[in-house]
């Protein structure tokens, strides 16, 4: 959907319809295709669907590669990290209203599954880093079901 177009590339291995989930997001700076190559390697389930999306570019002032990084929080606080003496101060603060676009898109990525008949309760979220931080938003934040 529209709403979603700044993300990036969402990569996918879709498994039998029904048995498990796994949506992993990665951290800040990286792309889903980096942990996509891994992921069934580490958890060994070869029937899963693995979704792993890539995060919105933002071009923040000041920081390597022309100033583009991927990043699943909005541009607000990516700014306040990188220019913080206490970024522990930041992220303990931090509300979901700036992950919120994020964790929408993780909302309606786990609608779409559960749709193509994976349950509620096969559905896993994690992440490394910041993609950690919205997954855990996101799955507890899910209104439709109860996830496992």
């Amino acid at each position: 959907p529209f709403e979603f177009k700044d993300f990036g590339q969402l990569f996918a291995q879709r498994g039998d319809r029904n048995d498990v989930l796994l949506l992993f997001l990665h951290g800040l700076g990286d792309t889903g295709q980096a942990w996509f190559t891994r992921l069934p390697s580490i958890f060994g389930l070869p029937k899963a669907t693995y979704l792993c999306p890539t995060a919105p570019k933002l071009a923040i002032p000041g920081m390597p590669q022309s100033g583009v990084v991927t990043s699943w929080f909005d541009e607000s606080v990516i700014q306040s990290l990188m220019f913080s003496s206490s970024a522990t101060d930041i992220m303990s603060t931090a509300q979901p209203r700036i992950m919120q676009k994020s964790i929408d898109y993780c909302h309606f990525l786990i609608r779409n599954e559960i749709e193509r008949g994976i349950p509620a309760k096969q559905v896993f979220l994690g992440g490394f880093s910041q993609g950690g931080c919205v997954a855990v938003r996101a799955a507890l934040s899910f209104p439709d079901a109860r996830l496992g």
